[in-house]
């Protein structure tokens, strides 16, 4: 998982973001694919990471898109 999220250029979600965007424990990387800006604080974003239940060198990726 982490080869994978290195190679996209995604990085560990730090712990504010977890907390104010509720994405919880299982969320471990991320990546937006465009710029944070003023009128786009909150840009479509690539999250990886693994739940409790994933088997040794399992993990998911996908987007979330935000609708504000």
């Amino acid at each position: 998982m982490a080869r994978f999220a290195k190679s996209i250029g995604a990085k560990p979600v730090p712990v504010q973001l977890k907390e104010t965007l509720s994405w919880g424990d299982i969320n471990q990387y991320y990546q937006h694919t465009t710029d944070v800006t003023a009128d786009n604080p909150y840009p479509d974003t690539i999250l990886i990471g693994r739940d409790k239940t994933s088997k040794q060198g399992e993990f998911y990726f996908g987007c979330l898109r935000f609708d504000y």
